[in-house]
């Protein structure tokens, strides 16, 4: 095969080369804070870098292309940084793989989770400069690109959404207050024309000189008396409990009125974008 004769791959493995490709191995896995290690498990919506135990050496007069394993991505897996590999480069690749599937994922060293296949050229690149990275260096860079630049899911959706829904309720929360305040006062403004209404129908229909009617007319009016007073009261809760659950929620808000009512191709230091 003309990729282990011409030795393209340094530390390949047999069962890895195939007719017009090699299977890149997982050696080391980079999580999202930055801790190196050999087995990893991915979360549903998860990313993490994944360095290979290979070093791949591409001479000046060939061009190299790393693509995704199918397998991995019938599992819901897909690599990123996948693409040209320049002639010259002389190292390790990296790639970060994601995780699409709902459930998580164990990845371990050794691991297949890229496919390279390699292009002859039809004669030496004299523009090439070789690179010829250290392993510690590169890991090492790797770690901290990771650390600064991305969270534990893809995309970060989690805080995104988080971020959003600070803001827009932040630029609301004024106009959310003045409807309570508007919503208790209106709820007390009925209670006291509820009220009202019952003392005027008692005086204009209450005659002294029919004590049966009078009787009945109380009892009902009595009776209605006590439903408004604990309809009140309920009301009266229910606005004292909103007024609660908005001021500590937005504690800088200033309190509403009383109303009374109570987030490709390898680069030099060799991941392929």
């Amino acid at each position: 095969m003309e990729i282990k004769r011409r030795s393209l791959i340094a530390g390949g493995e047999d069962r890895c080369y195939r007719a017009a490709s090699y299977d890149l191995r997982i050696g080391k896995l980079v999580t999202p804070k930055g801790e190196l290690v050999d087995s990893y498990t991915l979360p549903a919506q998860g990313i993490v870098e994944v360095i290979s135990k290979e070093i791949v050496c591409v001479p000046g007069d060939v061009a190299g292309f790393a693509m995704v394993k199918t397998s991995l991505c019938n599992e819901g897996l897909l690599a990123l940084n996948i693409g040209i590999l320049d002639p010259g480069w002389h190292g390790p690749i990296s790639s970060f793989l994601i995780n699409f599937g709902k459930n998580a994922r164990l990845l371990t060293n050794d691991e297949v989770f890229l496919r390279l296949t390699f292009n002859s050229l039809s004669e030496e690149t004299p523009l090439v400069k070789p690179v010829y990275p250290d392993y510690g260096v590169y890991v090492a860079d790797r770690r901290r690109q990771v650390v600064s630049r991305f969270a534990e899911s893809f995309l970060n959706i989690s805080q995104v959404i988080e971020k959003y829904a600070e803001e827009s309720f932040s630029k609301n929360r004024n106009r959310i207050l003045g409807y309570a305040s508007a919503a208790a006062l209106g709820l007390a403004s009925l209670t006291f024309f509820l009220n009202f209404g019952n003392l005027l129908i008692v005086h204009r229909w209450l005659q002294p000189s029919d004590t049966v009617k009078a009787d009945l007319l109380r009892e009902g009016l009595e009776r209605q008396r006590r439903e408004l007073v604990e309809q009140n009261q309920a009301l009266n809760d229910r606005i004292e409990q909103l007024e609660k659950r908005l001021q500590a929620q937005l504690p800088n808000a200033t309190p509403p009125v009383n109303s009374g009512t109570g987030s490709s191709r390898p680069t030099q230091d060799g991941g392929v974008p």
